[in-house]
């Protein structure tokens, strides 16, 4: 029976009870098996026993026959060898002891006694010295379970947390637990954090070579380039008072950085080229200054204000600004007006102006100030406050009170409505572009940061925090956010989680060298990433007939020169994989039902694909180019899965009537069948060669795996079983090495084995992928991507010193004192890192 991790964990304090009522028990069955290996050691000598009646430890079990029964032969021997030996010892001092008290008055003492005493006394502390150790193995062992399942709690609330949490859990112990807390914290977004006073504001440059946060203490932290990611930063004062700082900017000017500062009791300039310093302190009245913006390639500035005023300056001499113009929002139906939220600069002089109810105000001024037409707001036929407004050359987008971003096609002056990004379930309260206006980022008071396509509006990342985002920023492709928690979050450029259709993905893929990386979806085609860019590589649409869809199998060559897919009505598609990306090659038909699975032999010569509970299994041959040829049909009744020997010589199909078939393909055009592997308790519905030896491993829809030695192929033998997942076992990798075996379960878990001499669970690893389908080894083993069933493709770091370095190289600010007494109470502070 294997307990699970979770319930162990639930019902610790019951087990610990059962162990403290069972401690004397426990403790001197340990003592004894101890004694008796010593006393064998030595040829059963007399001097290796123990005085067991004299000890209380061992009182309830020299006459308790159910005790005993616990015993082995050797340590039932050895108690009753030591009864008799100091019975009689004990008959020998009696009689000594009598004859010492006639003679000296009753001084009583015996060499053997002692002998015997000292002995146990010394066989005692080496097991206390044992005891104690292993009693700290397995506190180590329980606080890691403990953290482990701590940490998953907060997993989608504070990435960053949850990754210092599981690197704490799996240093306290090698626990199957702490393993998978730590890697599973590698398949998910997890920021480098820079702690600071609660509420900030964000500014940065175009180009990302500066960055400032703003707090809410009236300090500013300044980062410049890399230091995003290795320094915590530089502070300087901007307030003496320490009142909050609402909005910043930061721009270059004439080879000087400037930043400016708005809120409540400053509107400055400064100079943050080297030593921060203040250059202009600009007057002000009662009204707070919520806006600070620069003009993109010009000397001129602007500051929004609670009065609904937008006051406009030029720095050209920034140590003596000059005012230009005030501009007003038109203020509410009962005189009050709008205060001034956000600002944005456009090209050729256009301001945007958000704040107002009714729409987002527009000014030209690259002459004399020209109202334009404003854009509406409305949003669920409300008038919705902007609370953050951005510009490019071509797009406009809003943030609003409404739980929407909403956006504009700019052309010159026209402004055209496009749909509104929705799915936010809070304001959202900040928006900006990336350098090259592909893609927008959102704030919101959902927690949330989330990258926006600019062009088609979707989604493409959604960044999960602890605390409302109050700015954000794109750096060098790395999504920046500030939030109320002081803190700023710098976002990995890259995911480990790839966006591939908005239908399932039932089938990845992956050449020999991770060059390639592929997923079939259920409806939208192949997927095709570069890897190690992650960069998308168009595929395209090969030539089907009208009532033709392709299927969700897919697969690429080990050798990266091809690609393979099927179809619903039985082709199997090919395309040419090359530095220019995709290149469609060939089509060819005879399945009698979906193309649902296709696999390729090591040396990237001969193919399969099985007709999903169809009758028939195609073999094909594969030239470079991705052609394709016919060379046999199999007759398999309902096919599951195939898959191909390392040799490439043997073939094997699944079948759902509870078999595995073994065919000999060395002649493809007239493949043998050699062995039929029986004996499943439900069907078999993946199947994984081991890429080193002759081993299959077959995954059942219980969820039960085996693995098979079929060194010779017409007798294979059962070698292990793996029962841990109790839920169909939809997909099985061999990693590269052959050491590892890992399965995409239906329980939405991803289980990884040790399958050497001695197999053992390694890691059970949270899909958060929906049901997972299918998973391949990438990166030499280093890595496993996992296709899932909400169109995304995740993928972990399963190396557990490379995940402990990723996350460490990554984490900024560690756990402060009072997050360790919060959420890892009892457990000794220390640096995991």
């Amino acid at each position: 029976m294997r307990i699970g991790h979770d319930a162990l964990l639930e019902h610790w304090g019951r087990l610990k009870g059962w162990v403290d009522q069972s401690r004397a028990d426990l403790e001197a069955l340990s003592t004894l098996k101890r004694a008796t290996q010593l006393w064998l050691e030595t040829d059963k000598d007399p001097d290796s026993l123990i005085p067991v009646q004299r000890l209380d430890v061992f009182s309830g079990w020299i006459d308790d026959p159910g005790k005993r029964r616990l015993l082995t032969p050797e340590e039932d021997d050895f108690l009753q060898a030591s009864s008799d030996h100091f019975a009689s010892v004990l008959a020998v001092e009696q009689r000594t002891n009598r004859r010492l008290q006639r003679q000296r008055g009753g001084l009583i003492g015996s060499v053997a006694l002692v002998s015997a005493l000292a002995l146990v006394v010394g066989v005692l502390s080496v097991q206390s010295q044992h005891n104690a150790t292993e009693a700290a193995t397995q506190r180590n062992i329980a606080q890691s379970r403990q953290v482990s399942m701590a940490a998953g709690t907060i997993r989608s609330q504070d990435p960053n947390l949850q990754a210092q949490m599981a690197a704490v859990a799996s240093r306290l112990a090698d626990s199957q637990e702490g393993l998978s807390a730590l890697l599973d914290a590698t398949s998910i977004d997890v920021p480098t954090r820079w702690l600071g006073a609660a509420t900030s504001a964000l500014g940065a440059t175009p180009t990302g070579d500066v960055v400032i946060r703003a707090n809410g203490d009236g300090t500013a932290t300044l980062w410049r380039g890399t230091e995003l990611t290795t320094s915590p930063g530089t502070g300087f004062v901007v307030l003496e008072q320490h009142t909050p700082v609402f909005s910043v900017a930061v721009a270059q000017r004439s080879g000087r950085l400037l930043a400016l500062f708005a809120g409540p009791d400053v509107r400055a300039l400064w100079d943050v080229t080297n030593e921060p310093r203040l250059v202009h302190d600009f007057p002000r009245d009662d009204a707070t200054t919520y806006a600070a913006r620069f003009e993109p390639n010009s000397d001129r500035i602007a500051f929004g204000a609670g009065d609904g005023s937008v006051s406009v300056f030029d720095i050209s001499t920034p140590e003596a600004p000059t005012p230009i113009t005030v501009l007003h929002l038109d203020p509410d139906a009962e005189g009050v007006p709008a205060p001034v939220s956000s600002l944005a600069w456009g090209p050729d002089g256009l301001l945007v102006v958000g704040g107002a109810a009714s729409g987002l105000a527009r000014w030209r001024l690259d002459g004399a100030p020209l109202r334009l037409a404003d854009l509406a707001t409305t949003f669920d036929g409300l008038g919705l406050r902007v609370l953050g407004v951005a510009i490019n050359g071509s797009h406009v987008v809003a943030g609003l009170r409404g739980n929407a971003m909403l956006r504009w096609k700019v052309d010159g002056d026209t402004a055209t409505a496009l749909a509104p990004v929705t799915g936010f379930t809070s304001w959202v309260n900040d928006v900006a572009f990336a350098a090259d206006g592909s893609t927008v980022i959102a704030g919101s008071s959902d927690q949330t940061t989330r990258l926006v396509d600019t062009t088609s509006g979707q989604v493409i990342r959604t960044l999960n925090g602890p605390a409302i985002v109050t700015g954000v920023a794109l750096v060098d492709g790395q999504p920046v956010s500030a939030a109320t928690d002081g803190s700023l979050r710098v976002w990995p450029a890259t995911s480990p989680v790839l966006r591939a259709a908005a239908s399932p993905v039932y089938n990845v893929g992956a050449d020999g060298t991770s060059t390639w990386l592929a997923a079939g979806t259920g409806s939208d085609g192949i997927a095709l990433w570069r890897w190690g860019t992650r960069t998308r590589v168009p595929v395209p649409a090969p030539p089907l007939d009208a009532d033709e869809t392709q299927a969700g199998a897919v697969t690429v060559a080990p050798s990266g020169k091809y690609l393979l897919g099927g179809t619903r009505g039985g082709n199997v598609l090919s395309w040419r994989l090359d530095d220019g990306g995709a290149t469609f090659t060939s089509k060819v038909g005879g399945l009698d039902g979906t193309a649902a699975y296709l696999t390729i032999t090591p040396d990237s010569a001969l193919a399969a694909a099985i007709a999903y509970n169809g009758t028939r299994t195609g073999l094909y041959r594969v030239d470079e180019t991705g052609h394709l040829a016919v060379q046999a049909m199999l007759e398999t009744p309902t096919p599951q899965l195939a898959a191909f020997s390392r040799d490439g010589r043997i073939l094997a199909v699944a079948l759902a009537d509870n078999r595995v078939l073994l065919y000999s393909v060395l002649d493809p055009t007239s493949p043998s069948l050699v062995a039929t592997l029986t004996g499943f308790a439900t069907a078999p519905i993946s199947l994984a060669f081991s890429p080193t030896a002759e081993r299959l491993a077959v995954g059942e829809d219980s969820g039960h795996v085996s693995v098979w030695d079929t060194t010779d192929p017409a007798t294979p033998r059962r070698l292990h079983e793996l029962g841990d997942a109790h839920a169909s076992a939809y997909g099985l990798a061999f990693s590269p090495d052959g050491q590892r075996l890992a399965a995409a379960t239906a329980d939405n878990l991803i289980w990884g084995w040790q399958v050497t001499d001695a197999p053992r669970t390694l890691f059970a690893l949270t899909a958060d992928i929906g049901r997972p389908w299918d998973l391949r080894f990438i990166d030499g083993g280093r890595r496993l991507a996992v296709a899932g069933d909400d169109g995304r493709v995740r993928t972990w770091v399963v190396e557990r010193q490379e995940a402990l370095r990723q996350i460490c190289s990554t984490r900024g600010a560690p756990l402060t004192g009072s997050e360790w007494s919060h959420y890892l109470p009892g457990v000794p502070t220390t640096d995991p890192c």
